[in-house]
């Protein structure tokens, strides 16, 4: 016959399981609040990456204003000149697009236009992968087709070429001013460009 366990004894056993979940809580925390500065910010990177991705995959856009932002959906909504390819070699997820031997063509874009209030500053960042790219390749933010607004104007981008593995871009701080469609994308520029340019994970967000 099993011996009874004296009164409280569970109640104890179930507070010190507690407890020692607290403390390694407390050592995983006070491990990361002791990393580098960089090791801190690609922690965060990495984990607003998951969350992005994450609610991508279930068709939310809670954290970026831009819809289907890594292409798992595939190239709808985004518009583009030179038509891009949907791919399997990806940053995250299945699927990104992909902008390969753009000879002839100036300038290939894919890109989101935007309802945005005046005076709105914006944050964006995306992935940008390279093989053998002649041109400049990368994410752009400029003034869309709205009232107030040049088509391209002001138009700010990060830019690689080469061959690089995927690279992460970002622009901070852009501001709409009088412009009301803001025009959010990946570029390869140059004429007559040859090799292969990848793009994942564009993300926009209002900054203030």
């Amino acid at each position: 016959m099993p011996r009874r366990k004296p009164r409280g004894q569970g109640a104890l056993e179930y507070l010190l399981l507690i407890g020692g979940a607290v403390i390694v809580g407390t050592i995983v925390v006070t491990l990361l609040l002791g990393a580098s500065g960089s090791s801190q910010s690609q922690t965060l990177r990495d984990v607003n990456e998951i969350q992005v991705k994450t609610q991508e995959i279930a068709g939310g856009t809670g954290i970026s204003i831009l819809t289907n932002i890594g292409f798992e959906k595939g190239i709808t909504p985004w518009n583009y000149w030179w038509t891009p390819q949907l791919v399997g070699t990806a940053y995250s997820g299945q699927y990104a697009a992909a902008i390969i031997n753009s000879t002839n063509y100036c300038n290939s874009y894919i890109w989101q236009d935007i309802d945005s209030p005046t005076n709105m500053k914006y944050d964006i960042s995306g992935y940008t992968k390279t093989i053998n790219e002649t041109g400049t390749s990368g994410i752009f933010i400029s003034e869309g087709v709205g009232t107030g607004c040049t088509e391209w104007a002001r138009m700010n981008s990060r830019d690689i070429s080469g061959t690089n593995d995927w690279t992460y871009q970002s622009i901070m701080g852009w501001n709409s001013n009088s412009c009301t469609k803001v025009r959010f994308g990946f570029h390869v520029f140059q004429c007559n460009s040859s090799g292969q340019s990848y793009f994942d994970l564009l993300v926009a967000k209002k900054s203030g």
